[in-house]
């Protein structure tokens, strides 16, 4: 005879243990009839700066912190409709004032009570994000660089010219692409 299949609920304590093993934040946010955090792992604490006993009172906290530029896009999350998932970076602002990027995931059902809930998680991107935009930058100000030089620069790639300054032009004549 097979084992019976077991759900795991937010309070058992063997998903607890895991969720808080990842540093990854869990939760079930109920959207209808009201917005209220129904439960979070304490990653959240970590994540936002804010650590409370009762998940009860991040509830104000977690609609207050989202970055004012991804307001849009927490309405957006926060009405998604049973059987729908909604995926997406998101910013938030620190109790210290320092941003957060998170990727969260999540999808939403209603209850047989009628309410409607939210389960997801949010991943912590911060370190990842701001390595990209270094590199951007750094990209933009080798960019800037070589394209205003008067000298020739250019990357060679597998051995073909992958990319030539502009000034390629005064030095050699003909149009920069002449020469990828």
């Amino acid at each position: 005879m097979a084992p019976e299949a077991v759900s795991p609920s937010p309070g058992d304590s063997w998903f607890r243990r895991l969720a808080e093993a990842t540093g990854d934040v869990f939760f079930m946010l109920r959207t209808k009839p009201d917005l209220a955090l129904e439960f979070a792992s304490d990653a959240l604490g970590e994540h936002l700066g804010y650590f409370f006993y009762y998940v009860k009172e991040y509830t104000e906290i977690f609609t207050r912190v989202v970055d004012h530029r991804d307001a849009d896009r927490f309405a957006l999350a926060l009405a998604t409709q049973p059987g729908e998932s909604f995926a997406a970076p998101f910013r938030w602002v620190h109790r210290d004032g320092h941003p957060v990027w998170t990727q969260i995931v999540m999808s939403s059902r209603s209850r047989e009570d009628g309410s409607i809930v939210i389960e997801g998680t949010s991943h912590d991107i911060t370190d990842l994000t701001l390595a990209e935009q270094a590199l951007a930058n750094s990209e933009a100000r080798y960019r800037l660089l070589a394209e205003n030089s008067t000298d020739v620069v250019c990357h060679i790639r597998s051995g073909r010219i992958a990319w030539i300054s502009p000034s390629v032009t005064a030095a050699l004549g003909g149009p920069a692409d002449q020469w990828l």
